[in-house]
């Protein structure tokens, strides 16, 4: 049997979970949003993005093969900051 370690190495952001994430970028205006959805698609979109690394953002915590990529962080930004959340939250826009 082949067994995979994981380890878990970083949280979303410094200081917040992605519903904090999204919500400060929608700020005001979220509750025009079916929010809990765009949650779920920006989350699918980071995924997508590190899936090549052996990445994972599972909930608010990223987790990796061992060994872990030595440039893990600098993918994990790119691949958050490289989300188009205008397209995304255009689609999930119930206004």
């Amino acid at each position: 049997m082949v067994t995979t370690d994981l380890f878990g190495f970083g949280h979303y952001t410094s200081s917040s979970r992605v519903e904090d994430y999204v919500a400060g970028y929608l700020g005001e205006f979220a509750a025009d949003y079916d929010f809990d959805d765009l949650v779920a698609a920006h989350r699918s979109a980071v995924n997508a993005a590190l899936r090549q690394n052996a990445i994972t953002l599972c909930g608010d915590d990223f987790y990796a093969e061992v060994p872990i990529p030595v440039d893990a962080e600098t993918l994990i930004v790119d691949a958050i900051e490289n989300v188009d959340l205008d397209e995304l939250a255009a689609q999930y826009n119930r206004t």
